[in-house]
């Protein structure tokens, strides 16, 4: 009877994994098809001895939108952006807002060379990013998303999984070292951990940097924070911030902000953030105000209040609640 006991628990526990099973096997036959597709021609030019990487020592980091229209190919009739002319100046924070559908994140994606623009050129120190290597010109970005996903292991590998090949030749330049060690990785994932306003609760878990994620509840806000912390610690030319801090109290996002802005003085960084919270963009070195695919307003928060214009009537339209609608 107890062999018999042992033998039904056991093929129950196999037949409960079964569903589990075909669906890794189906969703890893998709994996490995898209794997396999051949890049796109904008991606892997004919001539890879033309892609260039540009020195990081002499990098200054002005990027400039030059006529830039684009169209979702799901929806070829409905312009998402229209002739956007955009400056985003080397060592500062530039706000990108606007109603739902203005074309912010398309904005964000076009700069990351996730789509081509239908038509103008986005050029990084006057260089067009089509001539830049995608590999090298993405390890210069940080992103955090509105809902980061986080990886089951501990916050320490969370965060130093931010470091790839490419990240990590700009991690040594920035530590002046040849090689990168654990040492120096942890040093990387502590500095950022600072930077991001996470130290301080990632320490009070049970294990500290070595708590696996799962083992305890996050909370969203301390999730964006790990997040942000694994965006920085490559040390990136670039921060986006992509409703980056959505599910922060008015007290931790404005630690966080502090924390950034200094990290980002310290680098020499730009930031592109998208944001609805008043809080988050207010203090942006410039605003861009999208409307219909189009710029409508630049300027500072006060200047622009003072136009009486779209940002006004997304500030007013808030509520007093803090939020731009």
């Amino acid at each position: 009877m107890l062999y018999v006991d042992n033998v039904v628990g056991s093929s129950l526990s196999v037949g409960g994994q079964y569903r589990q099973l075909m669906q890794a096997i189906g969703s890893s036959r998709k994996v490995f098809e898209y794997a396999e597709m051949p890049p796109s021609s904008s991606m892997a030019p004919q001539n890879k001895t033309a892609l260039k990487t540009l020195p990081l020592t002499e990098l200054k980091g002005t990027v400039l939108f030059r006529n830039i229209s684009f169209t979702y190919a799901s929806r070829p009739n409905e312009p998402i952006l229209r002739g956007i002319d955009l400056e985003l100046p080397p060592g500062k924070t530039t706000a990108l807002v606007g109603a739902s559908g203005s074309g912010k994140s398309t904005i964000s994606a076009l700069l990351q060379r996730w789509y081509e623009p239908d038509a103008g050129q986005i050029l990084l120190d006057g260089v067009p990013i089509d001539d830049l290597d995608p590999r090298w010109f993405r390890s210069l970005f940080g992103v955090v998303p509105q809902e980061p996903r986080l990886f089951t292991a501990t916050v320490w590998e969370n965060i130093a999984l931010g470091l790839g090949p490419l990240n990590q030749e700009i991690a040594r330049e920035g530590l002046n070292l040849e090689t990168i060690d654990v040492d120096s990785v942890s040093q990387l994932v502590r500095e950022a951990a600072e930077a991001a306003d996470a130290h301080g609760f990632i320490s009070a878990l049970p294990e500290g940097y070595d708590t696996m994620v799962g083992d305890v509840r996050l909370s969203g806000g301390q999730r964006q924070r790990i997040a942000l912390a694994r965006a920085l610690v490559k040390r990136p030319r670039f921060l986006i911030l992509d409703e980056a801090t959505s599910a922060l109290d008015s007290r931790t996002e404005a630690a966080v902000q502090k924390s950034v802005n200094a990290y980002l003085k310290q680098r020499f960084a730009s930031c592109l953030v998208i944001a609805h919270r008043l809080s988050t963009v207010m203090d942006a070195d410039k605003i861009v105000v999208l409307d219909k695919g189009r710029i409508a307003e630049e300027g500072k928060h006060q200047a622009l209040m003072r136009k009486r214009g779209i940002y006004a009537k997304l500030v007013r339209g808030g509520g007093g609640r803090g939020m731009l609608r």
